[in-house]
């Protein structure tokens, strides 16, 4: 997970994931991160951007490895984002009851070296919307009877605390994941971003 400052005062939101759980995964994560930070600086289209990250990581990677991430492109006061996709996706919860699933747009990076970046259309958030991203070992959690937790559960514990703030909804997330957990270990780690927009006081 990574929050970025960009140009014309915008905001970088990243969940990314990849693959494997060795040692190894934890270096190419913190090799991922220490270039988002600084193309962040860089680049004004989130389409370049993303396309100068994927091109970085083929050439470390070499098609050994890669990485799932969605890129949300936000403007705090406007109200909109843009975001890119790639192997991962999100949902925005409207305050009336809608829910939209953002799917990806793009392969995971380190796949193609030069494969297309497309990104998603520019989309409002409204008062009261949520925004969330959530990584595989969120709906994958296991119960003590082999269930999976899923996309379902995630989104009917979002749905009832919908009224909250970003932080009570995502401790409540957490505490739902737990309970149904129970004793079972998790097998992959969890990240989790809830994003609320709320009117300018």
């Amino acid at each position: 997970m990574l929050f970025r400052s960009m140009k014309d005062d915008r905001l970088g939101i990243v969940v990314a994931d990849v693959s494997g759980h060795e040692i190894g995964a934890s270096i190419f994560m913190a090799q991922t991160r220490a270039y988002l930070r600084a193309l962040a600086q860089t680049y004004d289209r989130l389409d370049e951007m993303i396309a100068h990250l994927n091109r970085l990581i083929v050439r470390d990677v070499q098609s050994r490895s890669f990485v799932t991430l969605f890129f949300v492109q936000l403007d705090p006061k406007a109200g909109i984002f843009s975001y890119s996709a790639n192997g991962h996706e999100a949902h925005l919860f409207e305050s009336a009851g809608k829910v939209t699933t953002f799917q990806s747009t793009s392969p995971p990076l380190g796949i193609l070296d030069d494969g297309p970046i497309s990104c998603g259309p520019e989309t409002k958030i409204g008062i009261g919307d949520v925004l969330l991203l959530v990584t595989d070992g969120v709906v994958e959690a296991k119960s003590p009877t082999g269930e999976q937790s899923g996309l379902q559960r995630v989104f009917d514990t979002v749905k009832t605390n919908h009224q909250q703030s970003a932080r009570q909804i995502a401790d409540a997330m957490l505490r739902a994941l737990t309970t149904f957990r129970d004793t079972v270990p998790l097998n992959d780690d969890i990240t989790l971003v809830v994003l609320k927009r709320h009117e300018l006081s």
